[in-house]
């Protein structure tokens, strides 16, 4: 059987190695044309109330404010639909890091933890302005991994990590500034999901493996394929309250605006949640320096597909804490009333760039029976700013 996996993987049938290249090929032109489907919905409405209009005030150009702030959430969309999904996306594709080529024949095995992080377009952020809302994307990734030989030329290395709501200690963040017993600033959030689930499976060919072993060797060349998925999500309900104040007109007479202090109340929820399924092969060579350095470095292409969603509903409401009065000491509003209601919804996905090609070099410090790992990536599409780091701790048994 094994046997049999070798000869359709590694090209003993032509027919068979054609058969799976097209098939790939098929996949990523299908995954590059359905890359740029992205959904976004943004609404937000002030209302003045009825006893506010009846009253014959208005707000300062609260239609505008309206326009202006739904205007802004698109162009952040717009603007940031393809850079905040890759920084996560390619935080799924770390978790193996090992600087040997080669496990070794079952029953051989390695364990060991890792920790990562990634960034893409780092430096969008000396651009950032209110008319050009780009931020760079990033993400961090976390997994236990561990492998096992399968014959002398290949082996096969599983990652996980799982954090689910339960884990949650503290669900509730509350705080609260006042002034002279007036709210100034309070925040009430309860955190109501926070979980993130981490899986993946690699394989190693071993193609070229040499025979001795000097102070300065090369110990082997690999090509390489993993398969990983990553989803999350996080989820929060809350009420904010502040006062500020709110500057009124009365559109049918000239005069000065009446400023009143008012209370602004705003509860609602919001989620943001995302998947990605990777597949990355990788080429990569192996050395080793003085018997206990061992370098790798290499290429890998990842092909990427899965969206990320953020989703917002909030209501909101002015109350004026005193009475708003005319320039004759009439009462227009008594004190206490809601002048105006606000409806916030938002509602957005995010895909990521489907193709990442990636230059890999790492360095492991072989201590016996605790190895320690370092390894980097960059983009090749944007290798300034675009990259990925990562640390792990593993022994071999």
């Amino acid at each position: 059987m094994r046997k049999e996996v070798k000869n359709i993987l590694f090209g003993e049938n032509n027919m068979n190695a054609f058969k799976v290249c097209a098939f790939y090929f098929i996949l990523m032109i299908l995954l590059m044309y359905t890359s740029k489907v992205v959904a976004t919905s943004f609404e937000m409405r002030i209302t003045p109330s009825s006893q506010l209009t009846g009253a014959g005030l208005d707000f300062y150009d609260y239609e505008a404010t309206s326009q202006r702030l739904t205007e802004y959430l698109n162009l952040f969309a717009q603007k940031n639909n393809e850079v905040i999904p890759s920084g996560l996306v390619l935080a799924n594709v770390l978790g193996y890091p090992n600087g040997r080529a080669m496990i070794g024949m079952f029953p051989h095995l390695t364990v060991g933890i890792t920790a990562g992080i990634s960034t893409y377009k780092l430096f969008r952020y000396q651009d950032f302005e209110t008319d050009n809302p780009e931020v760079p994307g990033a993400g961090a990734n976390a997994a236990v991994f561990f492998g096992t030989g399968i014959d002398k030329n290949m082996d096969i290395m599983f990652k996980i990590f799982a954090l689910g709501s339960y884990y949650v200690y503290d669900r509730e963040i509350e705080q609260s500034v006042t002034h002279d017993a007036t709210i100034e600033r309070e925040l009430k959030l309860t955190i109501t999901d926070n979980s993130l689930y981490s899986f993946g499976a690699k394989t190693r060919y071993n193609i070229f493996q040499p025979r001795s072993r000097g102070l300065i060797s090369f110990s082997g060349l690999n090509v390489n394929l993993s398969f990983d998925y990553l989803a999350a999500r996080f989820a929060a309900r809350g009420e904010y309250k502040t006062t500020k104040q709110v500057d009124l007109t009365m559109p049918f007479m000239e005069g000065t605006p009446i400023s009143t202090e008012v209370l602004a109340t705003v509860t609602g929820s919001a989620a943001v949640q995302w998947h990605f399924f990777s597949i990355t092969p990788e080429v990569m060579a192996y050395l080793n320096i003085l018997y206990f350095l061992n370098v790798y470095t290499g290429f890998a292409f990842s092909v990427n597909r899965g969206v990320i969603t953020f989703e917002t509903d909030a209501t909101g409401a002015l109350i004026n804490t005193a009475d708003i009065k005319d320039q004759y000491n009439t009462i227009l509003v008594p004190a206490n009333s809601t002048i105006a209601t606000a409806v916030l919804h938002a509602d957005s996905s995010m895909k990521p760039v489907v193709f990442f090609p990636r230059y890999i070099i790492g360095l492991e410090f072989d201590f016996l029976l605790v190895k320690v790992a370092l390894e980097a990536s960059t983009v090749l599409t944007s290798p300034a700013d675009s990259f990925t780091a990562q640390i792990g701790v593993r022994t071999e048994l």
